[in-house]
């Protein structure tokens, strides 16, 4: 009896140290959250839309989203099905000639993104045109578009001459500020950020090739900005400085190639979701979760791989899964625990 209890005891060791052994120094695995499918988006036939460009949702839960090859505004209700579709390519009023992309809703508003016009193409919810308004003028591309709570409109703009930058407009759209990014290289494509919008207005960059978040609040000034330490170590960063434009050409030969983030949310609780790309365990697949003040706090592992990420003002979660034909639009019940 003592020797069969000995055996078992030392069984029960060596499969701790083979287990430990086999888990030293491994990464941090992903973890699969309860997702829970609820609506599939543009599955139907006709419905569909050709490549996502990017989302947003309404105070009734009502999805638009951009169709760069379609040149289109699409809307969905909750339940998916497709409640109109507005834009061709054109130049006519509520017609699109360049590459489409940010859509943001504020109350009864709707705001599309034309990066190539930099302008910003403004609807009502039941998707008639309202009217066009060129925000900037020079050889800036526009790509996405926030509206927070006061009724402020956050856009990016991409230039050489400026790299990549924050702008700030009124409900007017009227110029107001430019808020620093404190992490910013001067360089075009190192600059690259996605953006999103907090609850109470905060707004969440995230770089596309560096892995940085900050965090900037309503007033312009910087609340946190941290690296992300998930995923494998990201790459050698060049130094903060300015340069001419003749610079930036020279050097966009040797700039990043690997993407960091794809794409970033906030939920109505502000904690920060961060579509991992090339440096994550699961390109496209890993969100890494965090707070306002740099506080790592879970992964959540997509059951499909996406570029595009949105929470709406309930929770949900939304992502785009690219088939061969189309793109369609997954919204999933998101439970995670609060810190």
């Amino acid at each position: 009896m003592r020797i069969k209890t000995l055996y078992t005891f030392l069984m029960a060791v060596l499969v701790i140290l083979v287990y430990a052994g086999c888990t030293k120094g491994s990464a941090e695995p992903s973890t699969q959250q309860p997702l829970q499918e609820l609506v599939v988006f543009g599955d139907k036939a006709g419905e569909g839309i050709m490549r996502i460009g990017e989302m947003a949702t309404d105070a009734e839960g009502n999805l638009y989203a951009t169709d760069p090859d379609g040149y289109s505004l699409n809307k969905y209700a909750p339940t998916g099905r497709l409640l109109g579709r507005v834009g061709q390519r054109g130049d006519g009023p509520g017609e699109f000639n360049g590459t489409i992309k940010g859509v943001a809703v504020a109350d009864d508003t709707v705001m599309v993104v034309e990066g190539k016009g930099r302008t910003i193409h403004s609807f009502t919810t039941a998707l008639e045109y309202i009217q066009s308004t060129n925000l900037i003028d020079g050889d800036a591309r526009l790509t996405l578009v926030e509206h927070v709570p006061s009724g402020d409109l956050y856009v990016n703009a991409r230039t050489f001459e400026h790299s990549q930058k924050l702008m700030r407009f009124d409900r007017n759209l009227t110029y107001r500020s430019s808020p620093p990014l404190k992490h910013a290289r001067g360089l075009l494509m190192w600059d690259m950020f996605k953006f999103a919008i907090g609850p109470r207005g905060h707004v969440v960059a995230a770089y596309a090739y560096m892995k940085h978040i900050e965090v900037i609040s309503p007033t312009d000034s910087t609340l946190a900005s941290f690296e992300v330490e998930q995923g494998l170590p990201g790459p050698e960063l060049p130094p903060a400085k300015e340069r001419s434009v003749e610079e930036q050409i020279n050097l966009l030969k040797e700039g990043p190639r690997k993407y960091f983030a794809w794409d970033v949310a906030v939920d109505p609780s502000e904690r920060i979701y961060i579509l991992a790309g090339d440096y994550a365990e699961n390109p496209q697949r890993d969100v890494y979760v965090y707070d306002y003040a740099g506080n790592y706090l879970t992964t959540i592992l997509l059951p499909e791989a996406s570029k595009r990420l949105h929470i709406d003002r309930q929770g949900h979660f939304y992502i785009a899964v690219a088939t061969d034909d189309k793109t369609v639009i997954k919204k999933y019940k998101l439970n995670v625990a609060s810190s």
